[in-house]
């Protein structure tokens, strides 16, 4: 009696692993489709931003987003562009007021990640704004894994701060006491940013 029944339920066994197995891979393929999925929108919005740099918020903004585009550890991109890593990652967290380093490093960092000039000198003014506005919390949010990429979420909240610090800063000028860079100074380290951009 048994006997007769053991075809039945190996048969039924056998029905049961195929179906479990088919709707494990099919989970599995739509994590996967989902997964890409994302990771091209990411794709497509960097590359809009990248399009329109004088949009961004700052000079390292764009760094960030060009770095991450084309898959860049910050580790590569310092020995690619000859700037030591702490350097880069300070500029990107706008950390480091720009107009100390050399126009010439800055030319060259803005050729090697293909921005150009003008888009340069608006995101290197905004930059400076920034820092003006808060230097000592430069980083606070910005925080990088140990696979050398801007974690996702802090990347977000770093850049929606500073879009309302820039926004704040439109509505009320900065006084003397922000403007850590004076008009005739920036003018100077412009012209000679210009000068070593056209130069290269």
């Amino acid at each position: 009696m048994l006997k007769g029944k053991l075809k039945s339920l190996e048969a039924f066994l056998l029905d049961r692993i195929f179906l479990r197995s088919q709707a494990e891979v099919q989970v599995e393929y739509n994590t996967k489709k989902s997964e890409l999925v994302k990771v091209l929108q990411e794709d497509l919005e960097r590359e809009k931003k990248l399009e329109e740099p004088a949009s961004l918020n700052s000079f390292g903004d764009y760094l960030r987003l060009f770095l991450e585009h084309n898959g860049m550890t910050l580790s590569n991109a310092a020995s690619d562009y000859g700037i030591d890593k702490q350097t880069l990652v300070s500029i990107i967290d706008n950390r480091v007021l720009l107009t100390v380093l050399e126009p010439v490093v800055l030319a060259r960092l803005s050729m090697d990640v293909h921005l150009h000039l003008e888009p340069a000198i608006i995101l290197i003014e905004k930059s400076l704004k920034l820092y003006a506005l808060d230097p000592s919390s430069k980083g606070a949010m910005a925080r990088y894994s140990s696979k050398e990429g801007m974690d996702t979420k802090d990347s977000s909240m770093k850049s929606g701060v500073a879009e309302l610090m820039m926004k704040a800063a439109e509505r009320k000028p900065f006084n003397l006491q922000q403007q850590i860079v004076s008009n005739g100074e920036l003018k100077k380290f412009l012209d000679e940013f210009r000068q070593a951009f056209s130069s290269l």
